[in-house]
């Protein structure tokens, strides 16, 4: 039998040419859309997901929009009954009014939480962050509790208005409505927990092949994982509830010193997200210390609205107590981030132009190799099924090569990162 270098160079004579040479000719990176429809249609379960993700999109704002519409009629019968001399408990209408222009606001948050979930159902498959897909199922699971809630409180009020005396027509179909909805919710929420378990198998083994073995690696790629998840829920229950809130704040109270905090702090939250993200990218300390400080400063912006929603019937507290908690779990996430700054995880974090992956320009040590890499570009370890790692073998549209291909041993390819350059691509593929 020949040797397996000689083999190789038979029957693959561009890698050995290429690796010889320094010059492998490597496509360059696709443009992140074109990386988005790859990773889109990786698999049935991917798709799956994201069919699912859309479908219960489309049926939650149409459900949740009807629910609107249904409590703007509701307030109708209760301005009447305020603005008329003759009603008697000017009082409970009111109260009854203020309660309802809230619920309003909370059905445009909830439409707007349901398009940032469907956003992070994308980001996940995309960027195949395994802790993100987990997450999604737990947030479905909440949504669900969130509709039980939100029926409970209509009736709730349905009964405080029936002993008003005033029609409550619309809020008994909203009422239905609710229940429809939370129905959906909780079925979507339990597709959506066996989809996600399926797609978590697959991406925690592409991130294996991404980062390999190394257990003090794979710690701190899920810790920045989970660092990157909550910079993600912070866009929601940071800056939209601030936003909401900010709006409710100016209608009622006008402008005073405490709109102009809001406001200040509510408009530097998206730039700190962002400076979270890009200190971890470029282990900088100095600006993850001033990313952590701003998480102290969005505590007093919180506090500050918490005093203010501390009122008999108003239920806006709790929300401020989740952003309140997640400030400390951001905080104390970013602090452990930066513990590991300098140990090697810094090329597996780039992105966009900056993106190095282990089989790119940097070494299992985060440190460059000697040449550069290849050609000095780096390249993303893919699922090897994927036409793009056939491409960089001669191998594409042919099926016998893609099996002799998948006959190779990924885990000691992979592995082998201290090993020279074109052992790597050359001496692990098995040829019979």
């Amino acid at each position: 039998m020949l040797p397996r270098r000689t083999i190789l160079g038979n029957r693959y004579p561009s890698i050995l040419s290429n690796h010889t040479n320094h010059t492998l000719k490597l496509p360059r990176h696709a443009k992140r859309s074109e990386m988005g429809i790859t990773r889109i249609n990786d698999s049935k379960w991917t798709r799956i997901f994201l069919a699912c993700a859309i479908l219960q999109t489309i049926i939650v704002l149409g459900l949740e929009g009807a629910i609107l519409f249904e409590n703007f009629q509701a307030m109708q019968p209760l301005t009447t009954a305020k603005a008329s001399p003759s009603f008697p408990d000017k009082e409970g209408v009111s109260t009854a009014l203020d309660r309802l222009n809230r619920i309003k606001w909370e059905n445009v948050a909830f439409i707007a939480f349901q398009l940032w979930a469907l956003w992070l159902s994308f980001d996940g498959i995309i960027n195949q962050n395994t802790v993100e897909i987990i997450a999604i199922a737990v947030i479905n699971g909440l949504c669900a509790v969130v509709g039980v809630v939100q029926a409970a409180d209509s009736a709730k009020w349905i009964n405080y208005i029936t002993a008003l005396k005033l029609d409550i027509s619309d809020l008994t179909t909203g009422e239905k409505i609710e229940i429809a909805q939370t129905t959906f919710v909780f079925l979507f929420a339990g597709f959506s927990a066996f989809v996600s378990w399926k797609l978590y198998q697959s991406f925690g083994w592409n991130i294996y092949k991404k980062i390999g073995a190394d257990l003090d690696v794979q710690v701190m790629y899920k810790t920045f994982q989970y660092f990157v998840l909550i910079l993600k829920i912070n866009i929601f229950f940071q800056f939209l509830s601030s936003g909401f809130y900010l709006i409710q704040w100016a209608l009622k109270e006008g402008f005073r010193w405490e709109t102009v905090y809001l406001s200040v702090v509510t408009a530097l939250v998206l730039p700190a997200l962002i400076l979270g993200r890009a200190s971890v990218s470029t282990e900088s300390r100095m600006t993850m210390i001033i990313f952590i400080s701003f998480q102290g400063l969005i505590l007093t912006h919180f506090g500050l609205i918490l005093s203010q929603t501390l009122l008999p019937r108003n239920n806006w507290y709790f929300w401020i107590f989740v952003g309140m908690y997640e400030r400390k779990a951001t905080a104390v996430i970013a602090y452990l981030c930066m513990r590991k700054f300098g140990t090697g995880l810094k090329p597996y974090v780039q992105r966009g132009s900056r993106k190095s992956m282990v089989s790119g320009a940097f070494g299992p040590d985060g440190n460059a190799f000697a040449d550069g890499g290849v050609n000095g570009k780096a390249w993303e370890i893919d699922d090897v099924q994927n036409n793009e790692e056939l491409a960089r073998f001669d191998l594409e549209g042919a099926p016998n090569d893609r099996e002799r291909l998948h006959s190779v041993d990924l885990s000691e390819r992979y592995a082998q990162q201290n090993s020279p350059l074109e052992s790597r691509f050359a001496e692990k593929i098995l040829v019979e």
